[in-house]
């Protein structure tokens, strides 16, 4: 019998390393799973926020193309009025 107690205690300590090493494998598993799915949220997050502003370059660009349009059409104006003016002088 004393053979017998020994193999069940080498297969009993057997059995705890194995269901021990599997607890660290599933744990590390988890822990690698949980690092990634923050990595994601975080990508995602600085995607959005790229996105928001690549959108708000976006919108400056057209405000500043449309002032830019506004103040040459006005500039236009005045050297048309200018040059009429000009040739009302010029002309008895």
């Amino acid at each position: 019998m004393g053979i017998m107690t020994d193999q069940t205690k080498f297969t009993q300590v057997q059995q705890q390393i194995a269901s021990e090493w599997e607890k660290l494998v599933t744990g590390q598993v988890a822990a690698f799973e949980t690092v990634l799915a923050e990595i994601g949220k975080l990508q995602a997050k600085g995607i959005a926020q790229a996105i928001a502003n690549f959108e708000e370059a976006g919108r400056y660009a057209k405000e500043s193309l449309a002032l830019v349009e506004r103040v040459s059409g006005e500039w236009r104006k005045l050297a048309i009025e200018t040059a009429q003016r000009a040739a009302h002088f010029i002309t008895p």
